[in-house]
C-alpha cells in the first residue's frame, strides 16, 4: 500500500533581476495504490513542472512531499541526493514524450539499465527484461538499437525500461505526444495492462482526450488550480 501526499506545493522562478514568475501555487494531490490518474490542461499551465516535482526531478518553492509504503517513509524535501536517487530508481518509473533511449545500446540493454544502476547483476535480471519485451509486444526487437526501431517500438522499449524495477508509481508526461493514432491506442492499452498486471499506480499528463480517457480519475490543471473532473 502506498500513500504519496503532495500538499500545497508552489513553483516560482526568479530571474537575475529578482523578478518572479509563478508557475502555480498551493496545488495538492494524493496518490495511493493501483490508481490511474490523468491530468489535462492547456500548454504552459505547468503540467510537466508538476510531474517533475512529484518525480523528485525538480523541487517546489514551497509545500510538502511525503511518501510512504510498507517499508519506506520519506519526507522528500528533507532527503539527501543519494536518498532521492534511490527513491527515483526503486519507487518510480518515468516515461516522457521522447523516449530518451541510449542510442548505442540495444532494446534489451536499455531495459536492463535501471536494474544495473541498482547494482543488480545482468545474469540475474536478463530473463525479466526479456519477459518485459514480450509484455510490451516487441520480443523480436531485443537486439535492435533505437535507430532501427519505429517511434512506437521505441516508446514501448521506454515503457519496459520504466517498469524494470517494479516501480510503485509510473509517471508519464505526454507519452503518446509523438505517436500516430494507432500507436497511441497500443500505448493506452499497454498502460491499462500495466495497472492490471502489476498494480502500478499511473500518473499521466496529456493533451490527448483519448489517452486521458483510460484514467478513472481525471484532473484539469488550470492557472493555480488542479480541479478534479469526476
Amino acid at each position: 500500500m502506498i500513500n504519496y501526499n503532495i500538499q500545497n506545493i508552489s513553483k516560482i522562478y526568479k530571474n537575475d533581476n529578482s523578478e518572479s514568475l509563478t508557475v502555480f501555487s498551493n496545488l495538492s494531490l494524493n496518490l495511493t495504490s493501483n490508481q490511474i490518474i490523468s491530468i489535462v490542461g492547456s500548454s504552459g499551465v505547468g503540467k510537466s513542472t508538476l510531474l517533475h516535482i512529484i518525480g523528485s526531478i525538480d523541487t517546489p518553492s514551497s509545500g510538502y512531499l511525503t511518501y510512504k509504503d510498507d517499508n519506506t517513509e520519506l519526507n522528500l524535501l528533507d532527503c539527501k541526493d543519494s536518498e532521492l536517487n534511490e527513491f527515483r530508481n526503486t519507487k518510480l518509473g518515468f516515461i516522457f514524450q521522447f523516449h530518451h533511449l541510449l542510442p548505442e545500446f540495444s532494446a534489451l540493454e536499455n531495459i536492463l539499465m535501471p536494474a544495473m544502476i541498482a547494482n543488480k547483476k545482468r545474469k540475474n535480471i536478463e530473463s525479466k527484461a526479456i519477459e518485459l519485451l514480450k509484455f510490451v509486444g516487441i520480443a523480436n526487437r531485443a537486439n535492435h538499437k533505437p535507430k532501427k526501431m519505429s517511434g512506437g517500438e521505441q516508446q514501448r522499449v521506454a515503457i519496459a525500461r520504466a517498469i524494470m524495477n517494479d516501480p510503485k508509481i509510473l509517471i508519464a508526461d505526454e507519452p503518446t505526444g509523438n505517436l500516430d493514432s494507432r500507436n497511441s491506442d497500443l500505448i493506452s492499452e499497454l498502460f491499462i495492462n500495466i495497472n492490471k498486471e502489476f498494480g502500478t499506480t499511473i500518473l499521466t499528463a496529456t493533451h490527448s482526450k483519448e489517452f486521458a480517457a483510460i484514467a478513472p480519475i481525471k484532473y484539469e490543471m488550470r492557472p493555480n488550480e488542479l480541479v478534479r473532473l469526476n
